[in-house]
This record gives structure tokens, C-alpha cells and sequence, in this order.
């Protein structure tokens, strides 16, 4: 699906060549080091006894000196980082860049090659370094491929630093200050790319400099691409380094008050689930989920959230769960299969009956513990007097009712003149008025009849 025929989409270097030393001369080099550790007696002392300790920081800059460029090329591959930025160039990053984000005291947060760095860790401007010549010049370039908000193709540039002499940034031509992250909600994780160029001479960046934070996104719209074509005579890609970023809740105050305006988000569109035609002997298949595949849905969750409340009062706490709950025996002669895995399901607390949340079963919504008390009053008052002396079951459907309210109110309100202790311990208490009673338990309904 995703082959691509190497004679129409070839890939073109436009990086550094790679350096060619003298293969006499490596070879002289790794002979003399075999020798040298060969004629070492502590080395093979220390190595024979597994004490014999290997600088990791040797090994590190060996490293980067013969396979690490083409490891962080395949990685950047592996990404899309050459696809989405260059098209169909690449280039072999020949200068390894160092960048670092501060965190609280001494603490430093590293930008690999796709590590995953929040947006709250990337609100200041990252240290930057690398090992260049003194009197070279330099470009670097913070870019989003996976962030514009109205074009499809374009990216935010986050960062520009032009006519860097050598490795000082600070001395460098600010062509767009540092903007943090900010990848909106329900986008998931976005790529931010370091990209190095050096200079052939100083360059002219007049046209695209920005004065001040340049907070308008707009005017961030960036294209990798053009960029390079439009100097690719004078500066040549060096260096790359890139991290992924996700959002976070520091996102949305960047949006509200930094951008001075409203947080998108954005959420997947999931199309509907292909249900093949019914048959006549559905085979090995339980009986159940076959059948409510066919099932109007709100049906099948009106079925489980009436099962559902049978188990809840509005009063007391609900019974433990076994301790063992797949310990107690299933006649396995008389209940068929799909009715065993539905059971065991219910004791062990599994499936989609426990997905199902409570939800008002009126129109109109109850607003505030006064409406409460007018739209319910009524009613238990005139079940009480209706069912006097009998037992106590006859309440249950409304106490299950008041339970829902109750919920509801509290979640609609956010606490604001009901709390979740007043639900879960005492509900609520009614005044023995005209209008509503007291209703704390299932006794103190008797109790009240006769308001």
C-alpha cells in the first residue's frame, strides 16, 4: 500500500557529503589499538575478573563519529521527518545538536530523536549547542509539520535563529522569537523539528523577520521546503533533532492567554461498525451479542440500566462483592454457555452494564434542590397516603427516581448547592412540609405519613 517505485520516488542528498578518510590510514589506526590492548596485562587482568569499566561517553562520541548519523537518519525516516519537511530529499545530519530544555533548579530535559516532552516542560527557550569553526555561520529552525490550524500542507515555525556565528545562538539574527508548543486537544502527538543549516554567507532574513513575539499564527505559516529552494545555493542542512509533544492543561491558558483565543479541539468522527447480514444458524457465535448487534441500541442500554438500578437504592450502600466471586458453582447441565459467560461477567463486574451511566428520565431537567422539592414532593406525598401500611417495596421505583435526580443535580451543578456527601450518606433531607418529607431511609418514609 505504502511501496513506492524507487525509479519515479528516489531520494536526493542534499546534505554534507560524507568524509572519506584514507582507508590505509584507519587501518593503521585500528592495528595500533588491537596491539595496544593486546600488550596491556592490567586490561585483560580487569577484564578476565568482569571489573574492567567502558566510558560511556568514549562510546557515545565513537558513536557519533562513525554510525550514529545514519541511525538518526533512519529514525527521522521512521518519523516522516524527510517526507513532510523536504519531500523527496533527505539529508545525513553531519553536526550533532545538543539541546536541552531547563526544568525546576539544576534539571535539564534532553530532545533525543522523538522523545515525548509536554508542552508545560517546553515553555522556555531550549540551550542549544554544537561544535562548529568560529567564523562559520548559522541557521536553526524550530518548525510544527502537524500543527497548522487552517491549512493542510503548511506548518508553524516556532523558532528562528539566523547568522549564528559559530555555536553563540545568543549573538544570532532573531528572525521569529521562541512560541512554545501548543497542540490543540483530540490531535494527538505533533513533532517538533531542530533543523541546522549552515551558512555559505550571510543571509538576508529582512523579509521574513517579525518584530516582538509575533503571537498572530497566521503570520507563523512556514514551509520548509520553499525555504531551502529559495537559498539552497547558500545553506546547506547539517543538523536535526526533533521531540514529540501532546497536549496538556497548560495548552488551554496558552490559547486563552497568551493567543487570545478560543482552545480548539478536536475529536475522530468513527464511522459506523459493518454488521453483516443476519443469518438463520449463527455458528459459534454467543446468543446474546449476536442478537444485540441487530438491536436498536438505545434498547439494549435501557435493558442493562434497568438491570442496573434493580441493584441500586437510594439509601444504603450496595452489597460487597464476594471475595471469590467465581467460586460459587454454575449447574452447567441446565444454563447454556452464553448464559454462564454472562453471569460470571456480572459477578467479576465486566462488561457494558458497567459502562452504563445514570441519565434523567424526564424532559426537563432539575435545576436546583428547590425544583427538586417542588417536582417530587407532591408525588411521595401522594404515594405514601395511597400505599399506607403496606410494604416498603412500593417506594423503590421513586426512591431509584430520586436517586437519578440527585446524580444528575449534583454533576449539572458541579457542587454548587448539593455535594457528593450529602448524595452518598444522608442523600438529602427534605423538610416534613407541605410541599416534600423528610426522606432518609425507607423507616423514615413510614414514618412521615402521616404529614
Amino acid at each position: 500500500m505504502n511501496y513506492k517505485d524507487p525509479a519515479l520516488h528516489f531520494k536526493v542528498d542534499i546534505g554534507f557529503p560524507r568524509p572519506k578518510p584514507s582507508r590505509s590510514q584507519e587501518l593503521k589506526e585500528r592495528i595500533a589499538i588491537l596491539r595496544a590492548s593486546r600488550s596491556n596485562p592490567e586490561l585483560e587482568r580487569l577484564s578476565r575478573t568482569k571489573q574492567l569499566e567502558v566510558s560511556l561517553k568514549e562510546v557515545q562520541e565513537e558513536w557519533l563519529k562513525t554510525a550514529g548519523p545514519f541511525h538518526i537518519r533512519r529514525v527521522a525516516e521512521h518519523y516522516g521527518v524527510y517526507d513532510d519537511l523536504f519531500g523527496d530529499a533527505y539529508f545525513i545530519p553531519r553536526v550533532m545538536l545538543d539541546v536541552h530544555y531547563k526544568l525546576t533548579g539544576d534539571s535539564y530535559l534532553p530532545v533525543h530523536r522523538g522523545n515525548v516532552i509536554k508542552p508545560s516542560e517546553a515553555e522556555t527557550v531550549p540551550e542549544v549547542t554544537y561544535v562548529s569553526e568560529p567564523n562559520s555561520l548559522w541557521t536553526l529552525i524550530l518548525t510544527n509539520p502537524d500543527g497548522h490550524l487552517t491549512q493542510k500542507d503548511a506548518e508553524y515555525v516556532h523558532w528562528l535563529v539566523g547568522n549564528i556565528p559559530g555555536n553563540d545562538i545568543s549573538r544570532g539574527e532573531v528572525v521569529w522569537s521562541y512560541l512554545q508548543p501548543f497542540p490543540p486537544r483530540g490531535t494527538g502527538f505533533h513533532r517538533l523539528v531542530f533543523i541546522l543549516y549552515k551558512q555559505e554567507k550571510r543571509m538576508d532574513y529582512s523579509q521574513l523577520k517579525k518584530e516582538g513575539p509575533c503571537l498572530q499564527l497566521e503570520k507563523r505559516t512556514f514551509q520548509t521546503l520553499d525555504f531551502y529552494r529559495e537559498r539552497q545555493d547558500d545553506i546547506t542542512p547539517a543538523g536535526l533533532a526533533f521531540f514529540q509533544s501532546d497536549w496538556d492543561v497548560s495548552v488551554t491558558d496558552f490559547f486563552h492567554d497568551t493567543l487570545n483565543m478560543e482552545e480548539p479541539i478536536f475529536e475522530y468522527d468513527f464511522p459506523e461498525p459493518y454488521i453483516r447480514p443476519q443469518t438463520w444458524f449463527p455458528l459459534r457465535q454467543p446468543f446474546n451479542l449476536y442478537m444485540d448487534k441487530y438491536r436498536d441500541p438505545k434498547q439494549v442500554t435501557k435493558e442493562y440500566l434497568m438491570k442496573k438500578l434493580k441493584k441500586v437504592h437510594p439509601f444504603k450502600k450496595p452489597d460487597p462483592p464476594p471475595m471469590f466471586p467465581n467460586a460459587f458453582r454454575i449447574d452447567n447441565r441446565r444454563v447454556p454457555s452464553w448464559l454462564r459467560v454472562e453471569m460470571k461477567k456480572d459477578r467479576l463486574g465486566w462488561g457494558r452494564i458497567n459502562d452504563v451511566v445514570f441519565v434523567a428520565s424526564h424532559k426537563a431537567p432539575v435545576k436546583s434542590v428547590t425544583v427538586f422539592k417542588e417536582k417530587y414532593g407532591r408525588q411521595l406525598q401522594r404515594m405514601l397516603h395511597k400505599n399506607a401500611g403496606k410494604s416498603h417495596a412500593v417506594y423503590n421505583p421513586l426512591l431509584g427516581l430520586f436517586r437519578t435526580e440527585l446524580q444528575n443535580l449534583y454533576f449539572r451543578n458541579n457542587a454548587t448547592e448539593i455535594t457528593q456527601s450529602e448524595i452518598t450518606s444522608g442523600l438529602l433531607s427534605l423538610s416534613c412540609d407541605s410541599n416534600s418529607i423528610r426522606a432518609v431511609s425507607p423507616s423514615g418514609l413510614a414514618a412521615c405519613r402521616s404529614v
